[in-house]
């Protein structure tokens, strides 16, 4: 058998969200969930220590130093919420609240997206497990209710400027899936702008274009507030714009790193098994060093990917 990388996991047999009545395995392994594959388990690692890295090379002079862009804290807060790391997620998510801007915003729409996106995982996480009787044990050195109020705060002018926004979304295919996705996940219901994107446009035929409308939709499904009528329009126009996706799927891939992890964790998303069978080309494409193409962003999607996908595997 492979030997497991040696990385500071929390332990999850005994640390196990499962008992929580409110538990949501589609966002957090639990102690079922984490009987994955030895193979994933130690891509993913793989994958975690070169990213571990790279925080580690900016934290040498001190070590609350997290001078990443908003992008990379986004994307470095997803992954380490996903594997419950507060040593790297709280410091991350410290980091992305100084970057707000006076108007509400971190930047433009997608940046200000992508920060509502991670803090809004943050919060749920946080909200979820500080219930649970083991959480001041393995939180006791993290204050996680200054943390979520913090979060709070920064969220609703954040969420502010995406609406103020709003009009504008439609003149730029990503301004407008980010800041959809990034509300849906603050729990921001928007009707008008989801069905609008259920229609076929021949300036949105990409795979990564196509995966990125898909988690908008399906993040706005999970608020649950469309009428039936509704959803089945939004349901029919997801699963057949999913068979496109596999079909334009060439030697287990799409292209590019960064595009093949949007569409392997939007097909994860709706349930969709085909995603499966990518998952040899993506430990093919991970370097002896662990990362994808040397890039924080990229490694950060294909771990994402592998870790949304491994709960096909158990």
């Amino acid at each position: 058998m492979t030997q497991k990388p040696d990385i500071d996991f929390f332990d999850f047999e005994q640390f196990n969200f499962a008992d929580s009545p409110d538990h949501d395995v589609s966002g957090y392994f639990d102690a079922e969930v984490v009987e994955i594959s030895e193979q994933a388990f130690v891509s993913i690692g793989k994958g975690l220590s070169w990213i571990s890295a790279q925080i580690d090379n900016k934290r040498t002079k001190r070590p609350e130093n997290f001078d990443f862009s908003v992008k990379e804290l986004s994307n470095l807060i997803l992954v380490y919420v996903f594997w419950n790391r507060p040593s790297v997620f709280f410091p991350a998510a410290a980091a992305l609240l100084k970057k707000q801007q006076p108007d509400g915003s971190f930047g433009d729409i997608k940046d200000t997206a992508r920060a509502v996106s991670s803090m809004s995982a943050v919060w749920k996480h946080l909200d979820r497990i500080i219930s649970h009787p083991k959480y001041q044990e393995h939180y006791a050195d993290f204050d996680a209710v200054g943390l979520m109020a913090s979060l709070q705060k920064s969220l609703k002018p954040a969420t502010d400027f995406l609406l103020l926004t709003k009009n504008d979304w439609s003149s730029d295919i990503y301004d407008w899936v980010y800041a959809l996705a990034a509300i849906a996940d603050a729990g921001i219901f928007e009707k008008r702008m989801s069905l609008d994107l259920c229609k076929d446009n021949p300036e949105w035929k990409f795979p990564g274009t196509t995966a990125l409308i898909l988690t908008a939709l399906q993040k706005q499904q999970d608020l649950h507030s469309f009428s039936e009528e509704e959803d089945l329009e939004i349901s029919t126009f997801i699963d057949r714009k999913a068979n496109w996706l596999i079909l334009e799927r060439k030697d287990g891939h799409w292209n590019h790193i960064a595009t093949s992890c949007l569409v392997l964790m939007a097909l994860s998303r709706i349930d969709n098994p085909a995603c499966v069978a990518s998952i040899p080309w993506l430990y093919s494409a991970q370097q002896k060093n662990g990362s994808f193409e040397d890039d924080l962003n990229k490694t950060c999607l294909a771990v994402l990917a592998e870790s949304y996908m491994s709960r096909f595997l158990y």
